[in-house]
């Protein structure tokens, strides 16, 4: 295995005029470092002949671009013999593989990588490999043409480099936790045995600042050679995943910390810049991050007092998204004064940055009082709407509000009426329950809540009523 002091590597794409690597020229080289630079150097080169119809469409590139440039020669892309592994992208038309090692590369060509036999072999289920359905779905747009197509087509290269790594940092099954060690075991793969240089040996910030990629480390320990393969797929073999009890798996309550400057990087990568036009760095917001960040990494309180402006909202968002995505098991919960406030961080704050972070799911939650309680509107449910032939209503008699003679010794009350809800809610005092006919419980409330020494003549009426009358007069 390469020192990791030493090693290497880098993403390149070449356009060519034609597809015949013994006789056809390359017209475009792209060079992307993986030392965390971002930035891709990408040369123009002549042809001595014309570009065909194919090769225009398939690079992006017509013979006015590359009018005047010098062709091609040995030497030409300086310090690339340096590289311990070069990632193509083959295209599976232009024969780039052949081209590269041909041409560009002296030496093993054991060195020269072709990401998209890895792609293949590590995302199996992908329905489209050509780059045109790959960026499609990775970035959900069509990769276009044009003279920058080839930083496309790299940007992608990286992308699914990225993704594989990321296999590599996965601790949520025995599998993942032991990749490096699989992938090691794994004889005559030049590809396999690059990739996993890369994971191992990769220690600048290229995987750290963006997908938070901490590839786990090979355990020399393991004998995976003689391990029953059903022991590191438990957890999809198995169909009670509770009952899994596997060794060397990670403990459940473990968790993977945060690198310090993550947060750092974020705020300075431009990141909030294409989201807010003003948007400037502001260091009292940065500061802030980073102590959020320390105190999930080392499970401990931070108090923070702020004033308005200081981005306090993202200011922990960030570090929490991070957090849970590199700790899928995990939850956070944010808890605001008002329900205003949870509005702000839910339509506000947190869109700002949830492009970065597409796999974490937010949820609302409110205190119970902004929610029926199902076991209570059962019970009101029943109380209100029996099974009985006749149905049971609840009336609340809260007062008299008038009373007046209608004729020689007739007189007629209003009352008013009271629901049931307002009873409860309001706490209104009462002092009497009826559940009997109407004209019983009439002739009871005329003669001896209201005293009349009338003679009384009501007519009898069917079905039973509840009646509650309230602790005030006249029912006291």
């Amino acid at each position: 295995m390469t020192d990791k002091n030493t090693y290497k590597a880098a993403i390149m794409h070449i356009h060519t005029a034609g597809t015949n690597a013994e006789q056809d020229d390359i017209i475009q080289v792209g060079v992307l470092p993986l030392d965390g630079s971002g930035t891709p150097h990408v040369s123009l080169f002549g042809s001595t002949t014309h570009l065909s119809a194919f090769s225009r469409r398939r690079s992006g590139l017509n013979n006015e671009i590359i009018r005047n440039r010098d062709a091609f020669a040995s030497g030409s892309i300086p310090d690339i013999d340096n590289y311990d592994h070069v990632f193509i992208m083959d295209t599976t038309l232009g024969n780039e593989i052949d081209f590269v090692s041909n041409k560009l590369i002296t030496g093993s060509s054991e060195k020269v990588i072709n990401i998209l036999y890895l792609t293949q072999f590590f995302f199996p289920g992908l329905k489209d490999y050509s780059i045109e359905g790959l960026y499609q779905n990775y970035f959900k747009t069509d990769i276009g043409g044009g003279k920058e197509l080839i930083q496309r087509q790299m940007q992608l290269a990286e992308r699914l480099l990225k993704n594989i790594m990321e296999l590599f940092s996965k601790k949520d099954t025995v599998f993942y936790a032991h990749l490096p060690t699989i992938i090691q075991n794994i004889e005559n793969s030049p590809a396999l045995s690059a990739i996993q240089e890369l994971s191992q040996n990769c220690k600048n910030e290229w995987l750290k600042s963006d997908l938070l990629i901490l590839p786990n480390k090979i355990d020399e320990t393991a004998d995976i050679v003689n391990t029953n393969g059903a022991d590191l797929i438990p957890e999809i073999l198995a169909k009670n995943k509770e009952a899994i009890n596997v060794q060397n798996a990670a403990p459940p309550d473990s968790f993977q910390e945060l690198p310090e400057n993550i947060t750092h990087n974020f705020f300075h990568s431009g990141f909030l810049k294409k989201k807010l036009k003003n948007y400037s760095v502001r260091e009292s917001q940065v500061e802030f991050s980073g102590l959020i960040t320390r105190s999930l990494n080392t499970e401990s309180h931070a108090y923070v007092e702020a004033p308005t402006g200081v981005g306090k909202t993202v200011g922990y968002c960030l570090p929490a998204g991070f957090f849970l995505e590199k700790n899928k098991n995990r939850k956070i919960v944010v808890a605001t004064a008002t329900k205003n406030l949870q509005e702000q961080v839910l339509s506000h704050d947190w869109p700002l940055i949830k492009e970065r972070f597409p796999s974490i799911k937010v949820a609302v939650l409110k205190g119970k009082s902004n929610y029926p309680c199902p076991s209570a509107l059962a019970r009101q449910f029943n109380e209100y709407f029996t099974k009985e032939n006749v149905i049971e209503k609840r009336f609340i008699l809260h007062s008299i509000v008038a009373r007046e003679n209608i004729s020689s010794g007739a007189q007629s009350y209003s009352l008013d009426i009271a629901t049931v809800d307002s009873v409860k809610n309001l706490k209104t005092r009462v002092s009497k329950s009826y559940t009997d006919s109407i004209d019983s419980i009439v002739f009871d409330v005329l003669k001896n809540q209201l005293g009349t020494s009338q003679p009384l003549n009501i007519s009898p009426t069917q079905g039973i009523r509840r009646i509650v009358s309230p602790n005030i007069h006249p029912y006291t």
